[in-house]
């Protein structure tokens, strides 16, 4: 087990609030903008701009989840709650989503441990509906990373999600959040119907509403599902469906991958391609993710799958990852075909894929 040093675990006041400020303001620009501009082209570009933000915001919201943004407990519980009101999620149920199943049970496949971007097995892709196969081939596919997250985790999962996502029951914590959730939407709808029905903004209110809130979303979802999905989908990376087997073999990092994108994108998206560290511990603030990552690769190098993220390599990543064989722990196409030669396994699994790596030096 890698151990992580303190330092990485130090808190900023002034870090952890200047980013949930300025990515608050820089939405609030991006949506002013998108309602406001006269401009077809200029509305579009700000309303990709704004789902993009919500992105980086959602990332501040995921940090004071987990208490890490800050040092102090209650103001990390505020700030989550309002980051996440853009992007409509209810701050208890992600923490049931995120903290009890995707962190406690990484990578072991099932309903009740980690369901996030979890492969089906060839004989249960097999029992699926004929709808429910194409569907998942979607998911799959560069098109289909939005409509995955919004519909499997956001829309059955965290909007007024049906008892057997949740335990069986509504508590008085989830029920509350849902009214905050409501309440905001429809003051935000309103909000914006009422700017175009008195000719604040130079639009009609469905027009608007397609701009500051539908664009945005669908921006947004696709993101957040096509960063996950590179995160804990590579051929490198082993998934389990037994908890013993998982128990016994399963060590983080080794469960996610880090595709390095250009420096630029990186401080944009908040170093969310710097995974790792936050596996290693969620108490890690975003802003320090870096420092561990480079821990992990001086210190610790093959601890994880590191591959410079391109076209060309996420495009081989999604031929690769599609169905899994979880008793040889080999990765399937859509037919059952092994998608890379058995071999001895590594840091979770080994592959013949070659692409591009970063080096560690």
């Amino acid at each position: 087990m890698i151990k992580i040093k303190s330092e990485f675990l130090e808190k900023s006041y002034a870090k952890g609030l200047s980013l949930f400020v300025a990515d608050l303001t820089l939405l609030v620009c991006a949506i002013s903008v998108a309602l406001a501009a006269e401009s077809v082209v200029l509305r579009l570009a700000a309303a990709v701009l704004a789902g993009l933000i919500m992105a980086l915001l959602f990332l501040v919201g995921h940090d004071a989840d987990h208490g890490s943004l800050t040092k102090n407990r209650r103001l990390n519980r505020l700030l989550g709650t309002i980051a996440f009101l853009p992007v409509l999620h209810p701050y208890n149920l992600w923490v049931l989503v995120h903290h009890h199943h995707h962190h406690r049970y990484t990578n072991l496949a099932g309903e009740e441990y980690d369901y996030v971007w979890a492969p089906y097995s060839k004989a249960d892709f097999d029992e699926l509906p004929k709808w429910r196969q194409v569907l998942e081939r979607f998911y799959r596919s560069p098109l289909g990373h939005g409509a995955y997250y919004m519909v499997e985790i956001w829309w059955k999962r965290m909007f007024f999600p049906r008892r057997r996502y949740i335990g069986g029951k509504y508590i008085k914590s989830y029920a509350s959040d849902m009214v905050v959730l409501a309440v905001f939407l429809t003051i935000e709808v309103a909000a914006i119907i009422a700017l175009a029905q008195s000719g604040t903004i130079a639009q009609p209110w469905w027009s608007a509403l397609i701009f500051a809130i539908v664009i945005p979303h669908l921006v947004w979802n696709w993101y957040v599902g096509f960063f996950t999905l590179l995160q804990h989908n590579h051929p490198d990376i082993r998934w389990y469906d037994n908890i013993e087997e998982w128990k016994k073999e399963s060590r983080p990092p080794g469960d996610t991958a880090r595709f390095v994108f250009p420096r630029f994108i990186n401080l944009f998206a908040h170093g969310v391609d710097e995974h790792g560290g936050h596996h290693l511990s969620p108490n890690v603030p975003l802003y320090n993710l870096g420092k561990v990552q480079s821990f992990i690769e001086t210190e610790h190098p093959g601890a994880m799958p590191i591959y410079r993220w391109s076209p060309s390599a996420y495009l081989e990543i999604l031929k690769h990852c599609r169905l899994y064989d979880y008793r040889a722990h080999q990765w399937l196409d859509f037919d059952g075909r092994p998608s890379q030669p058995l071999s001895q396994a590594k840091y979770p699994a080994a592959t013949s894929i070659r692409l591009p790596r970063v080096p560690l030096t």
